[in-house]
């Protein structure tokens, strides 16, 4: 669990605070307004669909936690590598769209997954164990990412990627809970 959500916890703040600067920084000033818009929008679609249905019925009850949180893993980062390659305003808007989208799928099977993995006598100390982990990660990222752009502009985004698919590959070894 700690590499995943070292991995999210970097993705996270690498997205939020890094890819409007990488739609500057790239000339795609055209796509920063609709880009910023839609991600909100995208973490809300993932949440309501998540829980469409109630409870024992929605999609987070009915489905095994590890492949939710592979899919959104790989999802996200398809988005971001993909976001490195189009110059189209709304192309940019979809994929912002859909990996924030991914993202919060990933939260929000995180979260299940992380009460669910834990007895009660150890869950506060591991979750906070590993939610530390994912918080280095949140810091690493947002430090390096500046000079990172600086030598080239996809960088930290592509880096981002790698550490979601490592993410994913290290959350096919978790146990099913």
């Amino acid at each position: 669990l700690l590499m995943p959500m070292f991995s999210l916890y970097w993705g996270d703040q690498v997205s939020f605070f890094w890819t409007l600067e990488y739609l500057r920084v790239a000339g795609l000033h055209h796509a920063i307004m609709p880009a910023t818009l839609a991600a909100p929008c995208g973490k809300i679609v993932a949440n309501l669909s998540l829980i469409a249905g109630g409870p024992h019925a929605c999609l987070i009850d009915r489905c095994k936690r590890i492949p939710i949180m592979i899919a959104g893993y790989c999802g996200f980062a398809l988005c971001t590598v993909l976001l490195c390659t189009n110059r189209d305003r709304m192309i940019i808007t979809a994929l912002t769209f859909f990996g924030n989208l991914f993202q919060e799928i990933i939260w929000a099977s995180s979260a299940v997954y992380l009460v669910e993995a834990f007895p009660t006598a150890a869950r506060n100390s591991a979750i906070a164990s590993i939610l530390t982990v994912g918080n280095i990660g949140a810091l690493i990222g947002n430090a390096i990412s500046g000079p990172m752009m600086e030598t080239w502009v996809y960088l930290p985004l592509l880096v981002m990627a790698a550490l979601l698919l490592l993410g994913a590959l290290c959350s096919t070894l978790l146990l099913s809970t």
